[in-house]
């Protein structure tokens, strides 16, 4: 392997090598990469990159990114530019997006977890505003378009002003204009009269003073309160993150420094802005309000505060796990999580709102869930992610023989279906014309003859062609894979789970 200046990331392996940009590298995550260079750049470099991401291995830095995507900030590397495959950042926020409002739309029971945070650093595991400052960063700072940022500035330059009708009582000779107070007045007396020139007045006489009506144009609107909240909670999620991390090592202060820095120095123009001296406090949200609905710009701001509520709810996933999700953007976890939302989206087509979500629990020998929640209906179809069966334990069955762990198992309790019906996500394909991994086949075969009752077993990939290995013909018991796609569901897995459920 040849060696290249100074902090330039050379690939190991077969592959394209790293490819600079304007502002860093533009590097494939599956492939490994080392960096060279003097100690104090390489100590920058793994200073700013997580550690599972970044180690010292002898005199380089390896960096090693798994399935992530997006911009990552490398200190002297400047940006890089992480592609899995053809997937990019994109597609990495659609199915984020899609996560976040399903899961905040969901029925939790009151002793489950309630929504889903977008990531957690271990050592704030129990400071959940910490989850809400990872959201905010992603979505202020790391999102191509920067929507919300481009709506807060669009708000200060030009906010939505109201019409304020006023009435003043000044000397009739200061009035500039008549209102129908002004005519009430002087014919009911209200102020003594005065003589005036013949021709003016009423009969020679005019009150000593009257009411002036103006309009002026106000900012003290109840969408602008809104978004003055909104701002507030932001500045006390910063305040507060930054008073608690000062109990964190000095390596994870320096990181969760450099993201409260980076969100506070995006807000404070728009926080600085003159326009808020004249808005007041809010006291009521005014959702109904049209000006809400139909402007993109208070729109945005309304959806971004309803995912950093929802960012500090907790999903039930391992600390490791949700750091991926946003700290090194794994696609492959976001994805198998995506599919599973995917899934109870179509069922809540199919069945209406689940009654509850609960965390699903398991015996002693298969508690070790990485995320687990039971959706039910009341029919009795439930949906469960990330089950465990033993030989001893299941849910809703046991193992004939090898510790199994599907995705999303379906169960149907009553009719010609009933049963478990597993899916397994796999972000995979044969890498030539998008077919699904025959050992991911084998896979299904493994749960139908291991686990009893599984009446059928499916993948969900991110390819081109769905397949399907049925019982009989027209069953929707056997085996096969369904194709799923940022803005792509198979209709053939529609159809199947309208037959199972049916």
């Amino acid at each position: 392997m040849d060696r290249v200046g100074l902090l330039v990331p050379v690939a190991t392996g077969k592959g394209p090598p790293a490819e600079p940009t304007a502002d860093g590298w533009r590097l494939q995550s599956e492939r490994e990469y080392l960096v060279e260079g003097d100690a104090a750049a390489l100590t920058a470099v793994l200073d700013a990159l997580p550690t599972r991401v970044a180690r010292r291995w002898g005199p380089v830095v390896r960096l090693t990114f798994g399935n992530s995507v997006g911009r990552v900030p490398a200190g002297p590397l400047g940006t890089l530019h992480l592609q899995s495959g053809k997937w990019d950042e994109a597609d990495y926020d659609h199915m984020l997006a899609g996560v976040a409002e399903e899961a905040l739309s969901l029925p939790f029971a009151t002793s489950a977890a309630t929504a889903l945070p977008y990531a957690r650093d271990s050592e704030l595991a129990d400071e959940p505003p910490y989850h809400a400052l990872v959201w905010l960063a992603h979505a202020l700072l790391d999102t191509p378009l920067r929507p919300l940022l481009g709506a807060l500035n669009g708000l200060v330059t030009d906010p939505h002003r109201r019409l304020v009708r006023s009435e003043r009582e000044v000397p009739v000779e200061l009035a500039r204009s008549l209102g129908p107070r002004t005519i009430d007045d002087i014919l009911s007396l209200r102020w003594p009269l005065q003589r005036v020139q013949s021709g003016q007045g009423v009969g020679g006489f005019m009150p000593l003073r009257i009411a002036e009506t103006s309009v002026q144009h106000s900012l003290d609107t109840a969408e602008n309160r809104f978004v003055k909240a909104f701002l507030d909670s932001c500045a006390h999620l910063v305040a507060r993150v930054r008073t608690r991390s000062a109990a964190l090592t000095p390596d994870a202060r320096r990181r969760v420094a450099r993201k409260l820095d980076a969100v506070a120095q995006a807000l404070a123009p728009i926080r600085r802005a003159s326009m808020w001296r004249a808005v007041g406090r809010l006291t009521h949200l005014a959702t109904g309000s049209s000006v809400m609905q139909r402007d993109a710009r208070y729109r945005e701001v309304l959806r971004a505060s309803v995912l950093l509520r929802g960012a500090s709810r907790a999903l039930p996933l391992s600390d490791d796990q949700v750091t991926q999700l946003l700290e090194v953007k794994d696609v492959a976890l976001l994805y198998e999580l995506w599919c599973g939302f995917i899934l109870l989206g179509l069922l809540r087509e199919l069945l209406g709102p689940p009654l509850e979500v609960t965390p699903v629990r398991d015996g002693a020998a298969g508690s070790n869930v990485p995320w687990g929640l039971r959706a039910r209906w009341q029919t009795g179809v439930e949906l469960a992610f990330n089950p465990s069966y033993t030989q001893t334990n299941g849910w809703h069955g046991r193992s004939r023989s090898v510790d199994l762990r599907p995705d999303l198992v379906v169960r149907i309790p009553v009719g010609p279906h009933a049963g478990l019906h597993v899916f397994d996500a796999k972000f995979k394909h044969d890498g030539v014309d998008g077919a699904v991994v025959e050992a991911d086949i084998h896979k299904m075969h493994a749960y139908r003859d291991a686990i009893k009752g599984v009446r059928s077993a499916w993948v969900l990939f991110p390819g081109a062609k769905p397949v399907r290995f049925p019982d009989s013909e027209g069953s929707p018991s056997g085996v096969g894979a369904f194709v799923l796609l940022p803005g792509h569901v198979d209709d053939a897995l529609r159809d199947h789970l309208a037959a199972v459920v049916n």
